[in-house]
């Protein structure tokens, strides 16, 4: 499984398109090779969104699968085969999907391996694509420095000393301890998670997990799931009860934040930004994963605690080499 796995898998991705309907049809394009048969034939697999257009002269448009629970459109590519596989992508978009004018890839990963081979593709068919809304996304990776003592170190002075005074200061309320929960232990945790979010903000506008018959069903019986296999819950504890959770997603080496909760009544003590930072640490002595793409938005307060980025942007691609790059201005 690869990373992009974690959210076009069909376990989870059944479960996240549940959760909001789209108007229009949703599909993939498939390509194999039938050459082939050490692992099969599939090369390369895209799931798209299909945009019908309102009236008869207008193109229909069609977008990278993307939602708030996919943190990425970009395609599956079996390794060795990049080439081949794009090549077959774009063929398909050319020749077979009519009417439509434009592709739009959300969150696309600017410095990745497969809009890198894309990129190329598109330049050496000089097919027209514009890259729009760009911004740099918090990271943590463990590559960039050796130790988790250098990697705090890239905090602000301000910030290290402002977290150590919040975590002394609710040690003198009771004993705190940071968990993480993989595997059995993903039932209760998740529970626990969801009962958390529920009693905050989201609970009260609605948006909480638990409040939805589809995204609960995501929760509950993807994301704790054997077969899907790449969760991860991380918890600050005070005196055994959770008053920080987050919800990570990995495999490969690549996890992705996922969901956070915590608990409000504590906010002057930021637990949220004290798991954060314990998180780094756990990361560093067990090296469960390379990096934690955090899926944040531009400007998000997590930038402040992780200080490695990632570049990341909206692609919107010609679906043919014989459109005029003109019809990318919007």
């Amino acid at each position: 499984m690869s990373a992009t796995h974690l959210f076009v898998c069909s376990l989870y991705a059944q479960a996240a398109l549940a959760v909001r309907s789209t108007v229009g049809k949703t599909g993939a394009i498939v390509v194999t090779d039938s050459r082939r048969d050490d692992l099969g034939s599939l090369i390369g697999l895209w799931p798209l969104h299909f945009a019908l257009p309102n009236a008869a002269a207008m193109p229909g448009i069609v977008v990278g699968l993307h939602n708030p629970f996919m943190a990425s459109s970009v395609p599956l590519v079996r390794s060795a085969c990049e080439q081949a596989a794009i090549r077959g992508f774009l063929d398909w978009l050319e020749v077979a999907a009519g009417r439509l004018g434009t592709l739009t890839l959300n969150e696309l990963r600017l410095d990745g391996p497969v809009w890198k081979e894309l990129e190329a593709a598109l330049d050496q068919r000089r097919q027209s694509w514009r890259s729009v809304d760009e911004f740099d996304r918090p990271l943590v990776d463990t590559r960039s420095v050796s130790s988790q003592h250098n990697y705090l170190q890239r905090l602000s002075g301000k910030k290290r000393q402002s977290l150590k005074r919040k975590w002394r200061r609710l040690s003198e309320i009771g004993e705190l301890a940071y968990t993480h929960h993989v595997g059995p232990e993903l039932g209760s945790s998740m529970d626990e998670f969801l009962a958390l979010e529920r009693a905050g903000w989201k609970g009260m506008s609605g948006t909480a997990m638990d409040l939805s018959d589809s995204t609960r069903s995501l929760a509950r019986d993807v994301l704790c799931s054997p077969q899907y296999g790449a969760t991860r819950i991380e918890a600050l504890r005070l005196n055994g009860r959770p008053i920080a959770m987050n919800i990570h997603l990995c495999v490969g080496g690549q996890a992705y934040f996922f969901k956070p909760a915590y608990d409000e009544a504590l906010a002057p003590y930021s637990p949220g930004q004290l798991l954060h930072f314990k998180t780094i640490e756990g990361l560093y002595q067990e090296r469960w994963a390379t990096s934690i793409d955090s899926a944040a938005d531009k400007d998000d307060q997590l930038g402040t605690i992780w200080v490695d980025r990632r570049r990341i942007g909206r692609v919107l691609v010609a679906t043919s080499r014989t459109m005029p790059s003109r019809f990318l201005d919007a």
